[in-house]
Order: structure tokens, then sequence, then C-alpha cells
């Protein structure tokens, strides 16, 4: 009776180490997904990075051309004949495309912004279940 009560706990206890083995396992594997999923996420931040200052290089080509055909348009207003008259609206249609430019990446670093805080974001909850993770293990 004693080696049967005895047989019984053990399995209970033995049923008990496998469930949790096996709770452990399940826990690491998610903490596994959820480092693999940060750590695409800081890549993902790394290339927004990078188009941001692709970004911002580019807009201060087209803010330096702006600068350079407001320069051309001054010169050729002092001069006010027909030919620098065609020129000049030639120039305000460039620096106008320039504008325009300059208005499409303004808005595309924004938007690359926003996607940026949005991932920070979702890496610092990342972390803290990551956090609650570890402790519950």
């Amino acid at each position: 009776s004693t080696q049967s009560y005895m047989g019984q706990k053990i399995n209970e206890v033995k049923a008990e180490r496998q469930r949790i083995e096996e709770s452990i396992e399940c826990s690491s594997k998610m903490y596994d997904m959820a480092i693999q999923e940060h750590l695409q996420q800081l890549e993902d931040i790394n290339v927004f990075k990078l188009k941001m200052e692709t970004l911002k290089s580019d807009l201060q080509i087209v803010r330096d051309r702006c600068v350079k055909y407001e320069d051309k348009m001054c010169q050729l207003k002092l001069r006010s004949n027909q030919h620098y008259h065609k020129k000049m609206n030639q120039l305000d249609d460039c620096k106008k495309a320039g504008s325009d430019e300059v208005d499409r990446m303004n808005m595309e670093m924004q938007m690359s912004e926003m996607k940026i805080n949005q991932i920070e974001n979702n890496i610092q909850s990342k972390h803290n279940e990551n956090i609650e993770l570890q402790q519950l293990c």
C-alpha cells in the first residue's frame, strides 16, 4: 500500500515536472520569437534611418537648386526684354517643380519619422512583454 502510494506520488511529480518543462520550452520559444521580431524591427529602423538620410540629402540638393534658380531669376528680372522674360518663365516653372519636390520629400520624411516612432513603440512594447515573460519563467 505504501509502495503504491509512493508510486502514485512519483508519477504525479513526474507529470508535474513534464508539465513545467513543456511550459518552460513554450515560454522559451515565445521569448526567442519575440527576440527575432525585436531584431527585425531594429533592422527596419536602420533601413528607415538610411532612407531618411538619403531624403535629407536629396532635399538639400533640391533646396540648393531652388536657391540657384532664385538667384538666376533675380539676375534675369534686372534685364527686362522679351528674351529674358521667356527665360524667367522657364525658371519659374523649374522653381515650382523644385518646390513641389521639396514638399513631396518633406511629406516622405514625415511619413518615415511616423513609421520609425511606431516601430520604436512596438519595440518598447515587445521589450516590456519580454521582461514579463522572463519574470514568468
